[in-house]
C-alpha cells in the first residue's frame, strides 16, 4: 500500500524556508527527525511548548491530549500548533520561531547554470536558470533567493517568476545603471554561466485561498505574481483574482501579451495596468486609479510587492478611503543601493 505524503514548508525566524516530506499519520517533529532538521522540542508529549509553531497554511490534525501550559485554546484556535502532537492533512506551511542553525540547518547554495537571458526591455530582463533535472528547486510562490553569478562580490536578491518543482527557475530583474548584476546580465552573461542560488527565502508567498485575491504590482514586483498565477493555472474552480499593475515608463510594462492571454483562458482572472508617464499612448494614471468601487476589497485578501513608494500608497489609499482587506501581504523592494536590500522583491 502507497504511502501517503505531504510537503512540508518549515519557515525560520529568519525567514529560509526548508521543505521536508511528512507520511500519512507522522506527527512533524517525527517527519523533521527523519529529514535531519530538529523541530525544537523537550518532551513530544505535548508537555514543555517548546515545539509551539504557527500553522499559516494547510490542514492538519492535533491531538487535544497537551496542557494548556503548552498551548492554549485561544492560540490553538489562532493556527498556533504543538508539533510534536500535529499530523498533516494536506501540505502545509509552518513557522517556527526559532532560527534555522536551532534546528541544525544550514543553508547551502543550488547551484545552476544560465539558460537564457531575455532583454525584455531596456528596464528588463527575464532569467532562465537551469537546476537540473534530477533536483527541481522547491519553493514557495511569492518567495525568492539571492543569485551569485558574473563574478560579483555577493549575492542579489529577486523573486521567482515561475511555478516550483520544475527543472528550471526564472527571475524578473529590473534592469538599473551602473548596478553589478544588470551590467552583466545586458552584457557579458552567456548560456552555461553557473549560477549560485541562495534560497528560497521571505515570508511573502501565495496563503491558502478562501476568498477573491486582489494583487497591486508595482514594476518588476510582477514577478512574484506570475509565479502564483502559474501555479494556479490548472485550477479550475477559483476565486476571482484581479491583477493590478503599475509602471513608471512605458519600457518598464513587460509580460502584457501573456497576462492578457491568461485572462482569455482563465475566467477567474482579470487584468489592468497603468503607466505614469506614458509616451506612446498607453493607459495613464496610477495604479491606485484601478481601485474602483467594482473591486471589492473588503471582502478580498490583498497582496502588493513593488518600490516602497507604491505600497506605501497602496496603504495610504486604504486608511484614506477605510476599505481594508481581509487579509493583507506587502513586499516591499529596492534597486541595487546596498548589500543589504532586494533588487526584485
Amino acid at each position: 500500500m502507497r504511502v501517503l505524503s505531504h510537503r512540508i514548508a518549515l519557515t525560520f525566524e529568519e525567514d529560509a524556508t526548508f521543505f521536508i516530506d511528512c507520511n500519512d499519520g507522522e506527527s512533524l517533529v517525527d517527519a523533521g527527525d527523519r529529514a535531519g532538521v530538529r523541530i525544537p522540542t523537550d518532551c513530544r508529549d505535548g508537555v514543555c511548548g517548546t515545539c509551539r509553531s504557527l500553522c499559516e497554511s494547510g490542514t492538519y490534525t492535533m491531538s487535544d491530549d497537551y496542557l494548556e501550559e503548552a498551548l492554549t485554546d485561544e492560540e490553538a484556535a489562532e493556527g498556533f500548533i504543538l508539533a510534536c502532537q500535529t499530523t498533516p492533512l494536506s501540505d502545509m506551511v509552518v513557522r517556527v520561531p526559532v532560527a534555522s542553525t536551532v534546528a541544525g540547518l544550514s543553508k547551502r547554495a543550488v547551484p545552476g547554470s544560465i539558460q537564457q537571458v531575455n532583454i525584455l526591455s531596456s528596464s528588463t530582463a527575464e532569467v532562465v536558470i537551469d537546476t537540473g533535472s534530477s533536483s527541481p528547486m522547491h519553493f514557495l510562490p511569492g518567495q525568492y533567493a539571492g543569485l551569485e553569478a558574473g563574478g560579483l562580490d555577493r549575492a542579489r536578491n529577486y523573486s521567482f517568476s515561475n511555478q516550483p518543482g520544475t527543472p528550471f527557475i526564472k527571475f524578473l530583474i529590473r534592469l538599473v545603471p551602473d548596478g553589478g548584476m544588470s551590467q552583466y546580465l545586458a552584457g557579458s552573461a552567456a548560456v552555461g554561466d553557473p549560477v549560485d542560488i541562495h534560497g528560497p527565502q521571505g515570508a511573502f508567498y501565495l496563503r491558502d485561498i478562501q476568498r477573491p485575491l486582489v494583487f497591486v504590482a508595482g514594476g518588476t514586483g510582477l514577478a512574484p505574481f506570475l509565479a502564483m498565477l502559474e501555479s494556479r493555472a490548472g485550477s479550475l474552480d477559483h476565486p476571482q483574482v484581479t491583477l493590478l499593475l503599475g509602471v513608471t515608463n512605458d519600457e518598464d510594462l513587460v509580460k502584457v501579451e501573456e497576462l492578457e492571454a491568461f485572462k482569455a483562458s482563465h475566467p477567474w482572472f482579470d487584468f489592468q495596468y497603468r503607466i505614469a508617464n506614458p509616451k506612446q499612448g498607453g493607459p495613464a494614471g496610477l495604479v491606485t486609479d484601478l481601485f474602483s468601487p467594482e473591486l471589492a476589497i473588503e471582502q478580498s485578501d490583498l497582496y502588493l510587492c513593488g518600490p516602497p513608494v507604491m505600497v506605501e500608497a497602496v496603504h495610504r489609499y486604504i486608511r484614506s478611503e477605510g476599505r481594508a482587506p481581509v487579509r493583507i501581504f506587502a513586499e516591499k523592494f529596492l534597486v541595487e543601493a546596498a548589500p543589504s536590500l532586494s533588487e526584485a522583491g
